[in-house]
């Protein structure tokens, strides 16, 4: 996927195609009628144990990271870390990076248009929305611009996106996990 961005845009548009159905803020469309606490939220595990409290930056370095570097390269051809993952009270969904190397990190909020284009501030006149796609997730991520911590190529925004599809959703019925039929 990453050489993609190199050769030919065909296997990244087809990406695009298969995993851009925008969910809405919700799992399922048809639970766009249930109580809020049904929304989808990439901050919270499926796995999380009710009345515990497990640190949203924890979770995210154990769970979706699991303790690699998550690196892409910016428009400047620095290397970026991306070394936290959070949703702010307004619900918009934000990443904590920095040049690998350096101490200090900022806040980056990841938007996009209704064609999916990606912007870390809102435009004025635009119509906006967080992350609400697979697709919009693996591009917050690093997306086709995924390198190692060398500068080389890599499929990490890919695991990224895996571990977030594992470890996100919510529960159908209260009980325990025994398989996918009792998550969402």
């Amino acid at each position: 996927m990453s050489s993609s961005a190199d050769s030919t845009a065909s296997d990244y548009n087809l990406f695009k195609k298969m995993h851009n159905l925008r969910w809405g803020g919700y799992l399922d469309p048809a639970d766009r009628d249930l109580e809020p606490k049904k929304r989808l939220n990439l901050t919270s595990s499926i796995y999380r144990v009710k009345g515990t409290s497990v640190d949203s930056s924890r979770w995210f370095k154990e769970h979706i990271l699991k303790g690699n570097t998550l690196t892409y390269k910016n428009m400047y051809d620095q290397i970026i870390e991306i070394t936290d993952f959070g949703m702010d009270d307004s619900g918009n969904y934000y990443t904590m990076e920095k040049v690998l190397g350096s101490a200090r990190s900022e806040k980056v909020y990841h938007y996009f248009d209704n064609q999916s284009n990606h912007y870390t501030e809102q435009v004025e006149g635009v119509e906006m929305h967080t992350i609400d796609s697979l697709f919009e997730l693996f591009v917050a991520m690093g997306g086709i611009k995924s390198v190692d911590t060398k500068g080389n190529p890599s499929e990490a925004s890919l695991e990224v996106l895996t571990n977030f599809v594992i470890n996100v959703g919510y529960k159908k019925a209260p009980g325990n996990i025994k398989g996918a039929e009792d998550v969402v």
